[in-house]
Protein backbone atom coordinates (compact mmCIF):
# COMPACT_ATOMS: atom_id res chain seq x y z
CA UNK A 1 0.00 0.00 0.00
CA UNK A 2 2.05 2.99 -1.32
CA UNK A 3 -0.96 5.88 -0.32
CA UNK A 4 -2.09 5.99 3.20
CA UNK A 5 -6.07 5.69 2.90
CA UNK A 6 -6.25 7.34 6.16
CA UNK A 7 -4.72 10.47 5.41
CA UNK A 8 -6.70 13.07 7.86
CA UNK A 9 -8.77 10.30 9.13
CA UNK A 10 -6.35 9.53 12.25
CA UNK A 11 -8.20 11.27 15.33
CA UNK A 12 -11.61 10.19 14.01
CA UNK A 13 -10.32 6.69 13.44
CA UNK A 14 -8.74 6.22 17.00
CA UNK A 15 -12.16 7.26 18.60
CA UNK A 16 -15.07 5.88 16.49
CA UNK A 17 -13.24 2.77 14.82
CA UNK A 18 -14.71 -0.55 15.90
CA UNK A 19 -12.15 -2.08 19.10
CA UNK A 20 -11.45 -5.53 18.81
CA UNK A 21 -13.25 -7.65 21.90
CA UNK A 22 -11.91 -9.81 24.75
CA UNK A 23 -12.49 -13.56 22.82
CA UNK A 24 -9.47 -12.13 20.21
CA UNK A 25 -6.90 -11.27 23.11
CA UNK A 26 -7.77 -14.47 24.60
CA UNK A 27 -6.89 -16.39 21.11
CA UNK A 28 -3.94 -14.09 20.79
CA UNK A 29 -2.69 -14.91 24.13
CA UNK A 30 -3.67 -18.68 23.71
CA UNK A 31 -2.31 -19.16 19.84
CA UNK A 32 0.71 -16.65 20.09
CA UNK A 33 2.42 -16.72 23.89
CA UNK A 34 4.75 -13.71 25.35
CA UNK A 35 6.45 -16.21 27.00
CA UNK A 36 7.27 -17.99 23.51
CA UNK A 37 7.64 -15.07 21.29
CA UNK A 38 9.38 -12.36 22.21
CA UNK A 39 9.81 -10.03 19.46
CA UNK A 40 6.40 -9.18 17.20
CA UNK A 41 5.39 -7.03 14.33
CA UNK A 42 2.57 -5.56 13.70
CA UNK A 43 1.97 -4.00 10.18
CA UNK A 44 -0.64 -1.83 9.20
CA UNK A 45 -1.16 -1.01 13.62
CA UNK A 46 -3.19 2.36 12.39
CA UNK A 47 -3.71 4.14 16.22
CA UNK A 48 -3.39 0.77 17.78
CA UNK A 49 -6.20 -0.62 18.11
CA UNK A 50 -5.54 -4.11 18.25
CA UNK A 51 -1.64 -3.24 19.32
CA UNK A 52 -3.31 -2.68 22.47
CA UNK A 53 -3.29 -6.27 22.76
CA UNK A 54 0.44 -7.22 22.65
CA UNK A 55 1.51 -5.19 25.32
CA UNK A 56 2.57 -8.67 27.25
CA UNK A 57 5.77 -9.22 24.81
CA UNK A 58 9.21 -8.20 25.55
CA UNK A 59 9.33 -6.30 22.47
CA UNK A 60 6.84 -4.95 20.32
CA UNK A 61 7.38 -3.22 16.68
CA UNK A 62 4.79 -1.31 15.02
CA UNK A 63 4.73 -0.55 11.46
CA UNK A 64 2.14 2.43 10.16
CA UNK A 65 2.46 4.96 6.81
CA UNK A 66 0.30 7.33 8.44
CA UNK A 67 2.60 9.89 10.75
CA UNK A 68 -0.92 11.10 12.37
CA UNK A 69 -2.07 7.82 12.87
CA UNK A 70 1.12 6.79 14.61
CA UNK A 71 1.55 9.68 16.88
CA UNK A 72 -1.55 9.00 18.45
CA UNK A 73 -0.06 5.27 19.44
CA UNK A 74 3.01 6.95 21.04
CA UNK A 75 0.32 8.36 23.28
CA UNK A 76 0.20 4.80 24.82
CA UNK A 77 4.04 3.74 24.45
CA UNK A 78 4.47 3.78 28.01
CA UNK A 79 2.36 0.84 28.30
CA UNK A 80 4.78 -1.26 26.38
CA UNK A 81 7.61 -3.10 27.91
CA UNK A 82 9.29 -1.97 24.74
CA UNK A 83 7.51 -0.60 21.23
CA UNK A 84 9.31 0.83 18.33
CA UNK A 85 7.44 2.69 15.83
CA UNK A 86 8.36 2.36 11.98
CA UNK A 87 6.99 4.63 9.70
CA UNK A 88 7.19 3.03 6.36
CA UNK A 89 5.01 0.66 4.00
CA UNK A 90 4.26 -3.04 4.65
CA UNK A 91 5.81 -4.13 1.58
CA UNK A 92 9.10 -2.43 1.55
CA UNK A 93 10.06 -2.22 5.55
CA UNK A 94 13.74 -2.13 5.28
CA UNK A 95 14.19 -3.94 8.70
CA UNK A 96 16.34 -7.04 9.67
CA UNK A 97 15.89 -10.14 8.15
CA UNK A 98 14.90 -13.29 10.30
CA UNK A 99 14.31 -10.79 13.41
CA UNK A 100 10.67 -11.20 14.46
CA UNK A 101 8.87 -14.46 15.90
CA UNK A 102 5.72 -13.48 14.92
CA UNK A 103 3.95 -10.95 12.02
CA UNK A 104 0.58 -9.80 12.92
CA UNK A 105 -1.84 -7.80 10.60
CA UNK A 106 -5.53 -6.61 11.80
CA UNK A 107 -7.68 -5.45 9.47
CA UNK A 108 -4.81 -4.47 7.33
CA UNK A 109 -3.77 -7.23 5.62
CA UNK A 110 -6.03 -6.98 2.39
CA UNK A 111 -4.67 -3.09 1.44
CA UNK A 112 -0.81 -4.80 1.11
CA UNK A 113 0.28 -5.24 -2.52
CA UNK A 114 -0.52 -9.43 -2.73
CA UNK A 115 2.35 -9.95 -5.50
CA UNK A 116 5.28 -8.47 -2.69
CA UNK A 117 3.87 -8.76 0.17
CA UNK A 118 4.58 -12.41 1.19
CA UNK A 119 8.19 -12.42 0.25
CA UNK A 120 8.74 -9.22 2.55
CA UNK A 121 6.87 -11.32 5.52
CA UNK A 122 8.69 -14.68 4.72
CA UNK A 123 11.72 -12.16 5.19
CA UNK A 124 11.45 -10.49 8.05
CA UNK A 125 10.20 -13.50 10.25
CA UNK A 126 12.44 -16.38 11.91
CA UNK A 127 12.50 -19.54 10.84
CA UNK A 128 9.11 -21.44 11.77
CA UNK A 129 7.87 -17.81 12.66
CA UNK A 130 4.13 -17.01 13.21
CA UNK A 131 1.75 -15.37 10.94
CA UNK A 132 -1.89 -13.70 12.91
CA UNK A 133 -3.75 -11.98 10.18
CA UNK A 134 -7.14 -10.50 11.84
CA UNK A 135 -10.44 -9.44 10.11
CA UNK A 136 -14.17 -8.21 11.03
CA UNK A 137 -16.06 -8.80 8.23
CA UNK A 138 -19.71 -7.43 7.42
CA UNK A 139 -22.24 -9.82 8.17
CA UNK A 140 -24.61 -10.36 5.39
CA UNK A 141 -27.66 -7.78 5.81
CA UNK A 142 -29.98 -5.27 4.23
CA UNK A 143 -28.44 -3.09 6.34
CA UNK A 144 -24.92 -3.36 5.85
CA UNK A 145 -25.76 -3.81 1.64
CA UNK A 146 -26.90 -0.35 2.36
CA UNK A 147 -23.54 0.83 3.91
CA UNK A 148 -21.19 -1.48 1.28
CA UNK A 149 -23.13 0.33 -1.77
CA UNK A 150 -22.50 4.06 -0.65
CA UNK A 151 -18.73 3.20 0.05
CA UNK A 152 -18.20 1.62 -3.17
CA UNK A 153 -20.01 4.72 -4.92
CA UNK A 154 -17.09 6.84 -3.69
CA UNK A 155 -14.11 4.36 -4.09
CA UNK A 156 -15.12 0.93 -6.07
CA UNK A 157 -11.50 0.94 -7.56
CA UNK A 158 -10.27 0.42 -3.58
CA UNK A 159 -12.16 -2.83 -3.68
CA UNK A 160 -10.77 -3.90 -6.57
CA UNK A 161 -6.79 -3.34 -5.80
CA UNK A 162 -7.48 -5.28 -2.49
CA UNK A 163 -6.27 -8.48 -1.79
CA UNK A 164 -8.49 -11.14 -1.10
CA UNK A 165 -8.46 -12.90 1.86
CA UNK A 166 -9.18 -16.95 1.94
CA UNK A 167 -7.51 -19.76 2.71
CA UNK A 168 -7.00 -20.13 -1.19
CA UNK A 169 -5.51 -16.67 -1.72
CA UNK A 170 -2.83 -17.00 1.44
CA UNK A 171 -1.91 -19.93 0.21
CA UNK A 172 -0.70 -18.21 -3.45
CA UNK A 173 1.09 -15.97 -0.86
CA UNK A 174 2.67 -17.88 1.34
CA UNK A 175 2.73 -21.03 -0.87
CA UNK A 176 4.98 -22.57 1.90
CA UNK A 177 2.16 -22.30 5.04
CA UNK A 178 -0.40 -24.05 5.85
CA UNK A 179 -3.13 -21.70 7.57
CA UNK A 180 -5.72 -22.39 9.99
CA UNK A 181 -9.30 -19.91 9.87
CA UNK A 182 -11.31 -19.32 13.23
CA UNK A 183 -14.64 -18.15 13.18
CA UNK A 184 -15.41 -16.01 16.23
CA UNK A 185 -18.83 -15.58 17.20
CA UNK A 186 -21.09 -13.05 15.54
CA UNK A 187 -20.21 -8.80 17.44
CA UNK A 188 -22.66 -6.09 17.27
CA UNK A 189 -21.87 -2.16 18.07
CA UNK A 190 -24.42 -0.24 19.15
CA UNK A 191 -24.82 3.62 17.27
CA UNK A 192 -26.58 6.68 17.87
CA UNK A 193 -26.79 8.98 14.96
CA UNK A 194 -23.59 11.01 16.16
CA UNK A 195 -21.35 7.57 16.72
CA UNK A 196 -22.67 5.31 13.68
CA UNK A 197 -21.41 9.07 11.31
CA UNK A 198 -18.54 9.05 12.73
CA UNK A 199 -17.63 5.24 12.41
CA UNK A 200 -18.99 5.88 8.86
CA UNK A 201 -16.35 8.53 8.14
CA UNK A 202 -13.44 6.84 9.74
CA UNK A 203 -13.19 3.95 6.52
CA UNK A 204 -10.90 4.01 4.00
CA UNK A 205 -14.00 4.56 1.80
CA UNK A 206 -15.29 7.74 3.14
CA UNK A 207 -14.19 11.26 1.72
CA UNK A 208 -12.45 13.63 3.98
CA UNK A 209 -13.80 17.06 5.09
CA UNK A 210 -12.13 18.91 2.22
CA UNK A 211 -13.75 17.20 -0.07
CA UNK A 212 -16.25 18.22 -2.36
CA UNK A 213 -18.46 15.03 -1.89
CA UNK A 214 -18.03 14.83 1.94
CA UNK A 215 -21.61 16.57 2.44
CA UNK A 216 -22.80 14.47 0.29
CA UNK A 217 -21.52 11.14 1.73
CA UNK A 218 -22.90 12.40 5.27
CA UNK A 219 -25.99 12.74 3.69
CA UNK A 220 -26.26 9.50 2.51
CA UNK A 221 -25.14 7.95 5.53
CA UNK A 222 -27.57 10.29 7.53
CA UNK A 223 -30.22 8.38 5.00
CA UNK A 224 -29.24 5.41 5.98
CA UNK A 225 -29.52 5.45 9.65
CA UNK A 226 -33.26 6.73 9.50
CA UNK A 227 -34.09 4.15 7.33
CA UNK A 228 -33.06 1.57 9.60
CA UNK A 229 -32.72 2.76 13.54
CA UNK A 230 -34.97 1.87 16.23
CA UNK A 231 -35.40 4.19 18.65
CA UNK A 232 -32.35 6.00 17.20
CA UNK A 233 -30.36 3.71 17.41
CA UNK A 234 -28.29 1.52 15.05
CA UNK A 235 -26.86 -1.96 15.32
CA UNK A 236 -24.10 -2.26 12.75
CA UNK A 237 -22.91 -6.87 13.29
CA UNK A 238 -19.77 -8.09 12.19
CA UNK A 239 -18.19 -11.59 12.71
CA UNK A 240 -14.28 -11.83 13.75
CA UNK A 241 -11.86 -13.80 11.53
CA UNK A 242 -8.80 -14.95 11.98
CA UNK A 243 -5.86 -16.77 9.84
CA UNK A 244 -2.83 -18.06 11.26
CA UNK A 245 -0.13 -20.60 10.35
Amino acid sequence: MKNSLFTNKATIYDKYRLDYPKSIKSLVSEIIPHTDYKRVLELGCGTGKFTSLLKKYNSVHVLEQDKMMLEILKLESHLFKKIIFHNVNAEETNLPSNYFDCIFSAQAFHLFDSNIIGQEINRLLKPNGKIFLVWYHWKKNKLNDAIKNIFLSYNKNQLIKRTRIDKYSLKKIFPNSIFYKLELNDHTINHNKNSFIKSMLSSSYAPTEESSNYDKYINEMENVFFNFSNKDSINLSFQFLIFHN
